[in-house]
């Protein structure tokens, strides 16, 4: 039996290729083939990545730009293409508009939809109707696993199409459990919340992958998606108290110049010893949030400005509210230890409703589809 997978995986971040591996494994214990639909959203292709960097530059600043930009998107690139080359099983054929897939048509038993920001038309520069398989025949099985709209509200322009793409889905399942009273409100019942699929898959199962431990001290770490002078001052002043490395994960050339030892763009392996390794981990990060507590390690979380929904989600849902730090002069915060027995009591327990969910629907296809 094969089922295809649609996400964004070719978005270049740590989180995306991540959650499409373990969504691809997860998916795998269930259905015989796995493969993962090539989507390339335009602004995230290759071709237009150094393009979409300098969008809002003119002149001979937009080419002064391009050129000292240029190190860091071959790295990227790098990077990111060479794990998805590596554990992810795609198409040969990449996707990017919606005729492509009347193109280049793809015959499955069963497509899944998800996980990550498939849903957030703010993220995607507005609906995306083949994140919702829209290109999929009426009377093939589709679902959503893990899904996202990274937000608690929808706008309402987007109510209606929304409602009619979501009503194609016989089954829905969301990484939020706000996502599923937005749901509620939509008309749509029914919606399990299921975790993402990163905590679905246990600390054993990613150091398999990890890399060897990268650093001999003990060490802050800080994975940093959003420039903030006062996280950044946070962070050194929390190594200083508790006399340990800072250590960042760059994601721009200029974090070659913050304080500390800086692992600009490391390979994914060792993005996941990084932080498997660490004492503390501060970050603005839904994924860097979410293997922190898969692995264990002690972490502060400094909500974005947008988007926060998704760490909201996750830290109440482990019971450790308390570890979004309000104010940058809040060190106490690090001193309380988080309770891990009985957060790894409840990640066993989620693992076992998301296989549970996964198995009802694959009996679901086998019994329609006449499969013995």
């Amino acid at each position: 039996m094969k089922i295809e997978l649609l996400t964004l995986q070719c978005i270049k971040n740590y989180g995306s290729v991540l959650q499409t591996y373990a969504t691809e494994k997860i998916l795998n214990e269930f259905f015989q083939e796995v493969e993962t639909i090539r989507f390339v959203r335009d602004d995230s292709a290759d071709d237009n990545m150094l393009t979409e960097w300098v969008k809002y530059e003119i002149g001979l600043k937009k080419v002064v730009k391009k050129i000292f930009l240029f190190p860091m998107c071959c790295r990227y690139k790098k990077v990111f293409n060479s794990f998805l080359d590596k554990y992810i099983n795609l198409t040969d054929e990449e996707y990017r508009k919606e005729d492509d897939f009347s193109k280049y048509p793809i015959k499955a038993d069963v497509f899944c939809v998800g996980s990550d920001q498939v849903w957030n038309s703010s993220w995607n520069k507005g609906i995306l109707p083949a994140m919702y398989l829209n290109f999929v025949p009426d009377d093939i099985m589709k679902f959503s696993f893990c899904s996202s709209f990274g937000v608690t509200r929808l706008p309402e322009k987007e109510i209606k199409e929304t409602t009619r793409l979501l009503k194609r889905l016989k089954y829905i399942s969301v990484r939020e459990s706000s996502a599923v009273e937005l749901l509620d409100n939509l008309g749509i019942e029914n919606a399990k919340h299921i975790l993402d699929p990163t905590l679905l898959m246990s600390a054993e199962f990613w150091k398999k992958i990890s890399a060897p431990k990268l650093i001999k001290e003990d060490y802050v770490l800080v994975y940093q998606l959003n420039p903030n002078q006062e996280f950044d001052e946070y962070a050194q002043r929390l190594a200083e108290k508790k006399k340990m490395k800072l250590v960042y994960i760059g994601m721009r050339m200029k974090d070659k110049l913050k304080k500390g030892k800086v692992f600009l763009m490391p390979e994914v392996e060792e993005f996941l010893s990084l932080i498997q390794y660490a004492s503390y981990v501060i970050t603005d990060s839904f994924h860097g949030t979410a293997f922190s507590i898969n692995f264990n390690r002690e972490v502060i979380d400094i909500y974005p400005n947008e988007f926060s929904t998704r760490l909201s989600s996750i830290l109440k849902w482990a019971g450790i509210s308390c570890r979004h730090l309000e104010s940058f002069d809040d060190f106490e915060i690090a001193n309380e230890k988080i309770d891990y027995v009985t957060i790894n009591h409840k990640l066993e327990k989620e693992r076992t409703k998301a296989r549970e969910f996964l198995k009802k629907i694959k009996n679901d296809v086998e019994r329609e589809n006449d499969i013995i």
